[in-house]
């Protein structure tokens, strides 16, 4: 460790306690005695967990959730400070305390050189063979993040910790936690089972290939029924088909439903027995929180977020995934407290991005909301083009958020006049906004309005030549049939629920609505460790060296 790195860890580890050991008192914090340092922070992420469905949910719980409301410090709505609200760009942000526009993670997927990419895929990693076979193609990192994270300053001043990240999907599991985790885990739809890369271990670490075994294929296709109907009547009176919801992977839209295939096991609550029982292992099998290095275990709830899309946030499935994960979670936590003691580890929850109410239920109130389909957009920017620069392929795709022209437009000398008219077409077409992504400014300010929350969202290099904002309440999408998605920068889609769990800080309910960019330095802080490079927010009040406005 260099010198310059030790003085600042120091500094960070001798502020972290003092404010970690403050007792609350109104919004005012009396120094006390200052606390151990947890061995070990979990950070739990229900994908797909909007501030205005989890106040609505919350009084129905009993199980884990419930017991963290309960000992932790809660902000029911704290914001992402930018307008790109997906599964990358959400993990991305928590893993580095940092926006897309400095993370490079500008959306699940886009286009570069004519085809459409996947964040996490990496054509130079193997997926690793749980039954001990021949690595297979198809594996997953995060080269593309290009900002450090949560892993890479906890090795800096701890090269001996580990930070394990766990999640359904692929993208979750590798931008969670920073460019470098030392293991990062998804479920595999071809092996039925939990994996990894070649990017984190050239071998199946032993405890994971027992894992695959004990959970199999026939274990995890089994019929989903509910499990507590009354507090699921509770939380979703509307009853259990309501309109709008969709028939994902052959699985109907009434209890119960029956598995036939992997791929719609990403919809079924045995997805989160599965994540929780791989969490478990992980604990023990990479002996988390063992020894005097703080250690970071990320657990990404995905299913939640696949049950919200196909059926609504309002549905009888979104609430059976919630009120499992609640169960869940007590086995996870009881776990903790048995291996490392009560005051032993941290647990801070949130959610990756919100979302919109369902559409269908909107229409049925008389509040229609439009569909956007990126296919029809795409139609539209085609003929656009056309105008200026006549026949040719003119436009690569777009995303939920960014339209991709073609190189052969960019290579036109008619290429500026070009992009402008695509411009006024969209715009005249009804969206909310539509922005040539090299005309962002370099300093994004200190705003929260549309222009500043956009602007945290594009990277120059990559993600898009017109970033695209549908208006509020409608549904800018790749699919027709999904009743609720995400990706915008309205309040339904920016504010999720914070908890935090840990030892010295008192349980409360706080007033403030914290930026989401806190939550790498919290952890961080958490760790006793100083935050990732480019994170430049305070920690949340209590658990970090300065206090959150």
């Amino acid at each position: 460790m260099t010198s310059r790195r030790a003085v600042c860890l120091a500094l960070a580890l001798a502020a972290a306690a003092a404010v970690a050991g403050c007792e609350r008192r109104g919004d005012v914090r009396e120094p006390t005695a200052a606390p151990a340092r947890p061995r070990l922070v979990v950070l739990i992420v229900i994908d797909q967990l909007p501030s205005w469905s989890f106040e609505r949910d919350a009084a129905h719980l009993r199980g884990g959730i419930a017991r963290l409301l309960r000992e932790g410090a809660v902000w029911w709505r704290a914001q992402y400070p930018y307008a790109t609200t997906n599964t990358g760009p959400g993990h991305a942000t928590l893993g580095t305390g940092v926006p897309p526009s400095q993370h490079g993670i500008v959306a699940n997927r886009w286009f570069e050189h004519g085809a459409k990419i996947e964040v996490a895929d990496d054509p130079d990693s193997l997926r690793l063979d749980v039954a001990g076979g021949a690595p297979r193609p198809g594996g997953a990192s995060a080269r593309r993040l290009t900002a450090p994270g949560l892993a890479e300053a906890l090795h800096a001043a701890w090269p001996q910790a580990r930070a394990v990240t766990l999640a359904w999907k692929s993208r979750a599991a590798v931008l969670v936690a920073g460019q470098h985790p030392d293991l990062a885990l998804w479920f595999d739809a071809e092996q039925a089972a939990m994996t990894t890369s070649t990017s984190y271990r050239e071998t199946v670490p032993p405890w994971l290939a027992a894992l695959a075994r004990t959970h199999g294929k026939d274990a995890l296709l089994q019929p989903w029924s509910i499990v507590d109907r009354e507090r699921l009547e509770a939380i979703a009176p509307g009853g259990d088909e309501q309109p709008g919801e969709a028939d994902p992977e052959a699985l109907g839209a009434r209890f119960p439903h029956v598995p036939r295939s992997t791929k719609a096991l990403a919809f079924v609550t045995a997805a989160d027995t599965l994540l929780v029982d791989a969490a478990i292992a992980a604990i023990d099998g990479e002996s988390l929180g063992r020894d005097d290095a703080p250690d970071l275990l990320a657990l990404s709830f995905s299913p939640h977020d696949y049950a919200g899309h196909a059926w609504c946030q309002e549905s009888w499935e979104r609430a059976e995934h919630l009120l499992t994960i609640d169960r869940e979670l007590v086995r996870l936590l009881d776990h903790l407290d048995a291996q490392l003691g009560h005051d032993g580890y941290a647990v801070v929850f949130t959610s990756d991005h919100g979302a919109l109410p369902s559409r269908a239920l909107a229409a049925a109130a008389g509040r229609p909301s439009r569909l956007w389909l990126t296919t029809e957009l795409e139609a539209l920017a085609q003929r656009a083009a056309a105008e200026v620069l006549g026949e040719g392929t003119w436009v690569d795709g777009a995303n939920t958020t960014a339209l991709t022209l073609s190189a052969s437009l960019h290579a036109h000398p008619q290429r500026d006049v070009a992009i402008d008219r695509v411009a006024t077409r969209l715009r005249e077409a009804g969206l909310a906004w539509v922005q040539r992504t090299d005309t962002v400014p370099a300093d994004c300010g200190a705003a929260d309005d549309l222009a500043a929350l956009v602007c945290r969202s594009i990277a120059p290099d990559h993600g898009g030549d017109l970033y695209l904002v549908a208006p509020e309440h409608d549904l800018l999408n790749d699919e027709d049939g999904e009743c609720t998605a995400h990706g915008s920068p309205w309040r339904y889609d920016r504010e999720v629920p914070v908890i935090i769990r840990a030892p010295g800080l008192r349980a409360a309910t706080q007033s403030s609505v914290p930026s989401m960019l806190q939550l790498a330095p919290t952890i961080a802080a958490l760790l006793g460790v100083a935050p990732p490079p480019r994170a430049d927010a305070a920690p949340l009040p209590g658990v970090g060296a300065a206090s959150a406005p």
